[in-house]
């Protein structure tokens, strides 16, 4: 009995279907093994439909072949075989997200929060091509074997500078990680991918839905008008993520994915905290603290140290006479100061959860209101 083949990829076994496809296990000319996702249309299907399918179904692998990020999924063909439209990725051996959840119902917050900063670092970099996914979720979050996150199914991407299939009252993409903007049939950008984020992450964490439903519109009434119930046994500085991450305005939230890693970074042990003022004084205005600077912004010429004070090994400036335990320029420590920065940054976390703690325990009676 011959083997099936689509095109000239031999099939190994069906990974799964769904109603416009399905997604098969197999072999390259080569031998190698690769993922097969397949897109049959029905014949009755009319003309504007169909061409609407085929071409989300190309700009889904147009969009992958541009993307070559370690935490994107690789395209490596496209094309069609006697009416079937497929497209050829590399194989994934690991389980997603989703599944993960299924078995466990939660994750670990630091687990989770390695996995959101590699899912953070696929989405910056999309979004540095101009391309918006607008289908972040857990089943699309993919775990290998090796460790490494690979972000998969991109067939709902929005590709900046060219026509949009889903016009303005349209939604399209998985209801329960919908942003309001989604829900509303607005246009969707970097920022609805951070809110779909920051909905996953919350699932990852409560082992549930922000948004549980019944319906469609009542999913859809959630998003845009109730807050999620406030999240138990997670660290605050992670809590904050997903709150900024889940805010209705999208001017609120997390303007870019990268933002959204050095939130969950700060606080955890061995991670250094950016460059902090000094205390302000009430209804002084707030100072930014200072950004990293390139090597090749520097100028090429420095003046000299006055004596006695040292300089920055990172961007060679010369060290505040104040002695702070970060330089001005580039907010990195001095030498010696890092160990010391970080027990500093472990002891304010561990206090911000004991305090967090007190305030949920409940009030213990004295001996004289027993009565």
């Amino acid at each position: 009995m011959s083997q099936k083949k689509i095109g000239p990829y031999s099939v190994v076994r069906e990974l799964g279907h769904g109603g416009m496809g399905t997604v098969y296990q197999g072999l390259s000319p080569d031998g190698d093994l690769v993922a097969i996702k397949t897109m049959r249309l029905p014949p009755d299907l009319d003309s504007n439909t169909r061409w609407e399918a085929v071409e989300r179904f190309q700009r889904e692998a147009r969009a992958c072949r541009e993307l070559q990020h370690r935490n994107i999924v690789r395209v490596l063909d496209v094309g069609e075989d006697q009416g079937t439209f497929y497209m050829v990725q590399e194989f994934l051996d690991g389980q997603s997200v989703g599944q993960l959840l299924q078995m466990a119902g939660r994750l670990d917050p630091s687990r989770a929060a390695e996995i959101i900063s590699d899912v953070c670092a696929a989405l910056q970099y999309a979004h540095e091509h101009g391309v918006v996914h607008r289908d972040v979720k857990p089943d699309n979050i993919m775990i290998l074997k090796s460790g490494t996150v690979k972000l998969t199914d991109f067939g709902l991407v929005s590709i900046e500078g060219e026509t949009k299939l889903t016009q303005t009252g349209t939604t399209l993409g998985t209801v329960s990680y919908m942003s309001p903007e989604q829900a509303r049939g607005e246009k969707a950008d970097a920022r609805s991918d951070i809110f779909s984020l920051g909905a996953t992450l919350y699932h990852m964490l409560a082992g549930q839905e922000p948004f549980p439903g019944d319906s469609a519109p009542a999913v859809f009434t959630k998003i845009l008008t109730v807050e999620p119930p406030p999240l138990r046994n997670v660290p605050p500085h992670i809590g904050r993520v997903i709150n900024r991450c889940l805010a209705k305005d999208a001017k609120s939230r997390f303007q870019t994915a990268g933002e959204i890693v050095d939130g969950l970074q700060v606080g955890t042990t061995g991670i250094q905290r950016p460059a902090s003022a000094a205390a302000t004084p009430p209804g002084a205005p707030a100072t930014k603290p200072a950004r990293p600077v390139a090597a090749d912004t520097l100028p090429s010429t420095l003046k000299p140290a006055p004596p006695g004070v040292k300089r920055c090994v990172h961007c060679q400036t010369p060290q505040s006479p104040a002695k702070e335990p970060r330089c001005r320029q580039c907010g990195r420590p001095y030498p010696g100061m890092g160990q010391k920065l970080a027990r500093k940054d472990e002891y304010e976390l561990k206090r911000e959860i004991e305090q967090a703690a007190q305030k949920m325990a409940p009030k213990k009676k004295k001996w004289w209101q027993v009565w």
